[in-house]
């Protein structure tokens, strides 16, 4: 992959803006506007000298893997959070969550649903995988090392960025399949929120069932044209009945099904949150 690789379409664009503030000999603090200055060789070495320290992991690879061809920064840009841990804390819990596969996957593959952190530490809270990380620290990961939420600005064509880096080489496409086959995938909205274990909220709940009722109702009605002319009425309604015994829950929705709440693309009732800040 030769072309430039967008500075926006990089996870980790804040962690690196918080390094070259530092190299280019700023005081660093929250709320400053920093002005951009050179963007050459010796700043990507640094870059690289300081991922290196990164723990041995997926998003480490991806880091030094795009250094070289990666755009310049932004002409200024400032901080919320600069800190890399809390002053309380012994370690640095964001580099423990890309150490650790499970939580790593679990936490950058929500983030494309634009979750915030209190969403994310939610969903796994009573899961193995959360293991003693709070919601600050997943807030913190994602604020510097995978800042992908469209409320910050990572764009449509920034995530076609990164799905295409992650495929331009095979290394990174296999350390990163478990993306790539799940949250980047094509695979429908829905089946997607069931690998994540995401929670349907009640307007998106009933979006769904009034879909898959207006789809088994069209499927009786194409079954039913096929009848002779004098039974398609009756059977096409007997068969209704008789999915409506099975499923009674469906049968308020058609009478609703037109309502605001669940009219347009499904897939838009499914955006969940709008960032992590």
């Amino acid at each position: 992959m030769k072309q430039i690789f967008p500075w926006e379409a990089n996870p980790a664009h804040t962690y690196f803006e918080i390094l070259l503030v530092k190299f280019w000999g700023y005081s660093l603090g929250v709320n400053k506007t920093y002005p951009s200055k050179s963007f050459k060789d010796k700043e990507k070495n640094f870059l690289k000298a300081e991922v290196v320290k990164l723990p041995h992991c997926p998003l480490r690879m991806l880091l030094l893997y795009i250094i070289d061809f990666l755009g310049p920064p932004p002409e200024e840009f400032k901080f919320k959070s600069v800190k890399i841990k809390a002053d309380k804390d012994k370690l640095i819990y964001s580099q423990e969550i890309m150490a650790m596969s499970e939580v790593f996957f679990r936490i950058i593959g929500l983030a494309f649903f634009n979750m915030r952190s209190v969403e994310i530490y939610s969903n796994i809270r009573n899961s193995l995988l959360l293991d003693g990380f709070k919601e600050e620290h997943i807030a913190r990961f994602l604020t510097q090392f995978w800042n992908t939420s469209m409320r910050n600005g990572f764009s449509s064509k920034s995530r076609l960025a990164l799905v295409e880096i992650l495929e331009s080489d095979p290394a990174l496409t296999s350390s990163f399949k478990p993306l790539l086959e799940a949250a980047l995938s094509d695979k429908p909205a829905a089946e997607k929120m069931v690998l994540y274990e995401i929670r349907l909220k009640p307007h998106q709940q009933n979006s769904l069932n009034s879909r898959t009722l207006q789809n088994n109702q069209l499927a009786l009605y194409q079954a039913s044209k096929q009848l002779r002319d004098g039974k398609t009425k009756s059977e096409h309604t007997k068969s209704l009945k008789e999915y409506l015994s099975i499923y009674p829950e469906m049968s308020d929705l058609i009478q609703n099904d037109s309502s605001d709440e669940n009219r347009g693309n499904l897939l838009g009732d499914f955006s969940l949150g709008g960032g992590h800040e």
